[in-house]
């Protein structure tokens, strides 16, 4: 089950932009959220926290494929069922980011590359 399909499961409220899918910062959501790459930034809309985690939100990328096979291009789109947050690399970088969070290195020296 991916990310998104976790949280839609759950009846958390989902808005996205693009591919990057955005969450309350609620319990709930915490939960789902804990070990995922995940910024919390405080929209300007209802001045409350939000998830913004990049690349979640499936329907963003279903479409993308879907418009891609039908120009008969190849699509680096992730298969259904899976999300960006499943790479290896993604699951890699997490340990990393968390402790960037918590100030143990320095912000310049993380550079992730795929």
């Amino acid at each position: 089950m991916t990310l998104y399909e976790k949280l839609k499961q759950i009846g958390v409220r989902i808005e996205s932009n693009g591919p990057d899918l955005y969450v309350p910062v609620t319990r709930e959501s915490g939960k789902i959220l804990k070990d995922e790459c995940a910024d919390i930034f405080i929209s300007q809309i209802d001045k409350k926290p939000w998830y913004d985690v990049p690349g979640a939100f499936d329907p963003f990328w279903q479409k993308k494929k879907e418009k891609d096979n039908a120009k008969g291009q190849d699509s680096d789109v992730l298969t259904e069922g899976s999300s960006i947050h499943d790479e290896p690399e993604a699951r890699d970088a997490a340990p990393a980011l968390k402790s960037l969070e918590r100030g143990d290195e320095d912000r310049t020296q993380l550079v992730l590359f795929r």
